[in-house]
């Protein structure tokens, strides 16, 4: 769950590694995608902008077979297996979840 650096990082490793993950987030992305700002403190990346981080990184993880649902997680049941993952229009069962929503700034 989460359509930012962290969540497509992990969705790039999983595909390369046999797995079939599946992002899910709203297709405005998070903070990063929707403030613009320049990206100076990522190793690696020079004149980048948060939004050219997201789309590089999403069109890598759909290289290796990453599916993407963009949607609003609404409720997640980690009572028993497989998960149930419920958004406003569908419903995944996983047999494992990362949730790498990120965080808010205060600028």
């Amino acid at each position: 769950i989460g359509g930012g650096p962290a969540g497509l990082a992990a969705a790039i490793y999983a595909a390369r590694a046999g797995l079939k993950p599946v992002v899910v987030a709203p297709p405005f992305g998070g903070q990063l995608m929707g403030k613009g700002v320049d990206v100076e403190n990522y190793p690696g990346l020079l004149d980048m902008t948060g939004p050219g981080v997201v789309q590089l990184m999403q069109k890598q993880a759909k290289a290796f077979g990453t599916m993407f649902e963009e949607d609003m997680v609404v409720e997640v049941d980690l009572s028993s297996h497989p998960f149930v993952v419920r958004t406003n229009h569908s419903t995944i069962n996983t047999h494992a979840l990362i949730v790498a929503t990120g965080a808010d700034s205060r600028w």
